[in-house]
């Protein structure tokens, strides 16, 4: 499934978009994905700092999912 990350500063101002594809499909198994790539820093679309978290808020939006809506994966 494709997937379609915008990632926003702590602040809310909004900072890039990313795309990614990824083989699972359940809806919140996604979402826990994104979050352990964005605390491992590897977060997608952005550069990577493994071990360090990449310190932003992302919506998350799977387009083709049968249940599909956006969703904030935040700071912990």
């Amino acid at each position: 499934m494709r997937v379609n990350v915008s990632y926003f500063k702590r602040n809310g101002k909004w900072y890039t978009n990313a795309m990614y594809t990824t083989n699972i499909r359940e809806l919140q198994l996604i979402w826990d994905d994104l979050k352990e790539r964005m605390d491992s820093g590897k977060a997608p679309g952005l550069i990577e700092r493994p071990g360090e978290p990449c310190g932003f808020i992302a919506l998350v939006d799977v387009p083709r999912h049968p249940y599909r809506h956006p969703h904030i994966v935040g700071l912990r």
